[in-house]
């Protein structure tokens, strides 16, 4: 007999979660690599290309999450549309930090 289990849900969907989580070890990943550069090395700025590639990809893809309002599961009982919440807020800032951060890892890493 198969158990039943309801779960709390989840404040944010599984995509966006996915692009989210994607999108952090990206971050963690140039982190480490201006690090590593600093030891010397010819691999570490290519690393931080291809990453910093992946970075605004995945930045887009959450941004139009975003604006299509997939950032949050839908609700079935929910059927207007609902003011953007602290959350949307939270990411965009996030989005426009992660661009910026990227944008100097770049410069200092090329």
């Amino acid at each position: 007999m198969a158990q039943q289990t309801q779960g709390v849900g989840s404040p944010i969907g599984n995509e966006a979660y996915n692009v989210i989580s994607a999108l952090q070890a990206k971050l963690e990943g140039l982190e480490a690599y201006r690090k590593y550069q600093q030891s010397g090395g010819q691999i570490w700025p290519r690393l931080t290309e291809l990453d910093t590639q992946a970075v605004q990809l995945l930045s887009q893809e959450l941004e139009q999450l975003v604006q299509q309002g997939k950032l949050r599961p839908a609700e079935p009982t929910r059927t207007p549309p609902v003011k953007p919440a602290a959350t949307d807020v939270s990411c965009a800032r996030f989005l426009r930090w992660s661009q910026t951060s990227t944008a100097s890892l770049a410069s200092a890493g090329g």
